[in-house]
């Protein structure tokens, strides 16, 4: 069974294929000239933040850090968390949704393993 543009933006259904659109290629066109932009040269926090709004189609905190270069296929799906950290030559392949969450706790991980609010420290219990 093919899913329709609109059914792939909003979400990705497992076992359906999908069949791409003229409107689906234009976005992703955007968010590529807008990366490439991005990644072309220096620039400021403040300018970075502004691409990311352009490429997420939506609010970045100000408290919100991202190192270039940046690599994301599709950026309206995406979102950045208050405090959100993503350094050098990270890549989202965004098409079904990508979640930045907000920062809470920072530490050492044999620290944050005690913070019950941190994802992150929830999974290190596991691997420490």
């Amino acid at each position: 069974m093919d899913i329709t543009t609109n059914e792939a933006m909003n979400e990705q259904p497992t076992g359906k294929t999908y069949v791409g659109s003229d409107e689906l290629y234009a976005d992703e066109q955007r968010c590529m000239r807008l990366v490439a932009e991005m990644n072309s040269g220096y620039h400021t926090e403040a300018e970075v933040r502004e691409y990311l709004r352009q490429i997420t189609d939506s609010e970045i905190d100000d408290t919100v850090c991202v190192f270039p270069p940046f690599n994301i296929n599709y950026g309206r799906k995406t979102t950045f968390g208050k405090g959100s950290f993503v350094n050098f030559s990270c890549t989202f392949l965004a098409l079904g949704g990508t979640s930045g969450g907000e920062v809470v706790f920072s530490g050492t991980p044999q620290e944050i393993v005690h913070c019950d609010r941190s994802k992150t420290g929830r999974y290190l219990k596991n691997v420490l």
